[in-house]
C-alpha cells in the first residue's frame, strides 16, 4: 500500500493486491486478490474490482460500480460492468427511453 493511501470502513482487501500511492478506498468497496491499483485511485462507497484487475492511475470508480478488467488511467467509471462515464450516461438514457420507442414501432412499453 503506496504512502497517503486511505481505507475507511468495511473495506475488504485481498491477498496480493497491490496499491499505489494517495488512494481512497471508501465504505464497503472491495479489491479482489492480485488486483492492482495506481496511484490516485478512488473508489467510491460499495464499489468492486475483480481478482487480477488493473486499475491505473488517476481513476474514480464511482458508488457501486464494479470492474473486472483493466481501466486506463485518467478515466471516471461507473456501473456494473463499469463503464466509461459518458458511455455510461449515453446507455442510462437509452435505456429509460426504450419503453417509449417500443411503443412508437407498436410493441408493448
Amino acid at each position: 500500500m503506496g504512502d497517503g493511501t486511505k481505507i475507511d470502513n468495511l473495506v475488504m482487501v485481498g491477498h496480493n493486491v497491490r496499491i499505489g500511492r494517495d488512494c481512497l478506498l471508501c465504505a464497503h468497496s472491495g479489491v479482489a486478490g492480485s488486483a492492482e491499483l495506481g496511484d490516485r485511485v478512488v473508489l467510491g462507497g460499495k464499489a468492486g474490482v475483480a481478482d487480477h484487475a488493473r486499475i491505473g492511475s488517476d481513476v474514480l470508480l464511482a458508488a457501486a460500480s464494479g470492474v473486472s478488467g483493466t481501466v486506463p488511467p485518467r478515466s471516471i467509471m461507473m456501473g456494473t460492468p463499469a463503464l466509461k462515464r459518458d458511455d455510461f450516461y449515453r446507455l442510462t438514457v437509452a435505456l429509460r427511453r426504450l419503453p417509449r420507442w417500443m411503443e412508437r414501432m407498436g410493441g408493448q412499453g
